[in-house]
């Protein structure tokens, strides 16, 4: 009996030694936990100003080079994130962008001359078709900083080629950061146009008779009031001519023509009493008028030309 008891405690005593031997481990899991800071986003703006004082009608005599159209352009970035620029340019009119060149270049002191600087690299020529590469210093700009740049415009063309086309122009500077984010500040439209001279106005068609060995002659007398002062040229003289042709039927240095058959030739035809300039070189697109008639029998017999109804 006292055997089986010692060998029962000699087992038990061998158990608890083996459970004091042994290592123990524990581990938990413990649920995410939320931080949360206060955060700035960047914004991206701009603006563009001085542009209207861009506008003009180019008016030049023939021998003459284009007037340079100068203007200061302010440009700020209004964001909070840095800047790099690109400008383009967007016309809508009958003026063609190719036939305008644009030279940039940076203001001194906030000022801009009153002619392109002609020293090395100061300013870049283009044309409103194919911008000019902007200047190094307005190619970025830090938030709320801003730059003036020098723009300068002039016709590519005479008066002459160019006369009466006219187109609204928008320039725009567009900032960017990185490849995201962008701001377009356009400025203000402004209008450029070329000068044409303007029509006569007040044209009347008078009927008369005239006797050429016996023989009974009608023709017409077609008259005007010339331009007003400033809206043409020197050197004024007149045009009649075959509409839509365009050819030349008689001239004049008056304002005054007479129309007979031997003119006219058929019926019936329209006219177009055009005015000429030769300061500038341009000719106005003319006031219209419609004449009839006919050749009547055995040569100038009742040959006549008549007014409009």
């Amino acid at each position: 009996m006292n055997r089986v008891r010692l060998a029962t405690l000699s087992v038990l005593v061998v158990f608890l030694v083996f459970l004091a031997s042994s290592g123990a481990s524990a581990s938990w899991t413990a649920g995410p936990q939320i931080l949360s800071a206060a955060s700035t986003a960047a914004t991206a703006g701009s603006t563009l100003t001085g542009t209207g004082a861009l506008a003009t009608s180019y008016k030049f005599q023939v021998a003459a080079a284009s007037p340079v159209i100068v203007a200061a352009l302010t440009v700020t970035n209004t964001g909070t994130a840095p800047l790099t620029y690109t400008l383009s340019a967007a016309l809508t009119g009958t003026l063609p962008a190719a036939n305008v060149a644009l030279s940039v270049w940076m203001a001194v002191a906030g000022a801009c001359q009153s002619t392109v600087p002609t020293g090395a690299g100061v300013a870049t020529t283009g044309t409103l078709a194919a911008l000019p590469a902007l200047p190094s210093a307005a190619t970025s700009a830090l938030p709320a900083a801003s730059f003036v740049l020098c723009a300068a415009t002039s016709l590519g063309t005479t008066v002459a080629a160019s006369q009466g086309l006219s187109s609204a122009v928008t320039l725009t500077m567009t900032g960017r950061v990185g490849t995201q984010w962008s701001a377009a500040a356009s400025g203000a439209a402004f209008t450029q146009s070329v000068f044409r001279t303007a029509d006569a106005s007040g044209l009347t068609c008078t009927p008369k008779t005239q006797l050429i060995l016996g023989l009974l002659q009608s023709y017409v007398t077609l008259s005007w009031t010339a331009p007003t002062a400033g809206t043409t040229g020197t050197g004024l003289s007149y045009q009649l001519v075959r509409s839509p042709a365009g050819t030349v039927m008689k001239s004049s240095t008056t304002t005054s023509v007479d129309v007979m058959w031997a003119d006219l030739g058929v019926s019936s035809q329209p006219l177009l009493v055009k005015a000429t300039e030769t300061q500038y070189g341009t000719t106005s697109p003319g006031l219209p008028i419609t004449l009839t008639g006919n050749a009547g029998i055995i040569g100038v017999i009742l040959e006549h030309v008549n007014c409009p109804a």
